[in-house]
């Protein structure tokens, strides 16, 4: 898990039933083959699993084994970000000059959010337990959900990261596990074997 800065105080955001639902969703995305098109496992919010606005969460996997794990909630009301596409936004933003917007500038609520979300991203993805040596994993070495849509006054903020070829083939092999236990016929047949040969 990353390394937390002990003189930074923080409130955990996630519940037991948020980091289920995501921890199952990083298993679903990160055992399936290589995708040859993107490939999206999504986590939907309802009033009964309430996070803060959060609307739903989506993890994309890519042929390249990276995962961009995407927050989706409204565009708060008088609060201007620096986005890199606009669509259909009724909201301001700011000129395109600096650095992408991220959901801890939400305030500290989202920024404790985000701060789980990466601890919880690292530990899936067995991702280094040190901001330093993380960074070396994720993209432009960010270690924050960057907002990187607005479409329709919905902010889609993105954490992308390289997930370990080997770290894939352990959610492979551990569903492979699974299914011999519960009888799942997982093995191609003999035919199948033969007939790639």
């Amino acid at each position: 898990m990353a390394a937390i800065d002990p003189d930074f105080p923080m409130d955990r955001i996630l519940e037991s039933d948020h980091e289920r639902s995501i921890k199952q969703a990083f298993r679903t995305a990160l055992s399936q083959p290589t995708p040859e098109i993107t490939d999206v496992t999504t986590i939907e919010f309802d009033d009964e699993m309430d996070l803060l606005d959060v609307e739903r969460m989506a993890l994309e996997r890519f042929e390249d084994n990276s995962i961009h794990f995407g927050v989706v909630i409204p565009h708060p009301e008088d609060v201007a970000l620096l986005t890199d596409e606009v669509e259909c936004c009724p909201h301001e933003h700011r000129a395109m000059e600096g650095e992408l917007s991220t959901l801890a500038e939400l305030g500290d609520s989202y920024a404790d959010l985000e701060r789980d979300l990466i601890e919880l991203t690292a530990l899936m993805c067995d991702l280094p337990e040190t901001p330093r040596e993380m960074q070396k994993y994720v993209f432009d070495e960010r270690l924050s959900f960057d907002n990187l849509y607005c479409i329709g006054g919905r902010l889609t903020f993105t954490f992308g990261v390289m997930v370990s070829s080997i770290v894939i083939q352990l959610y492979q092999d551990y569903e492979h596990e699974i299914g011999q236990r519960v009888g799942i016929p997982i093995d191609p047949s003999t035919d199948e074997l033969v007939g790639s040969q």
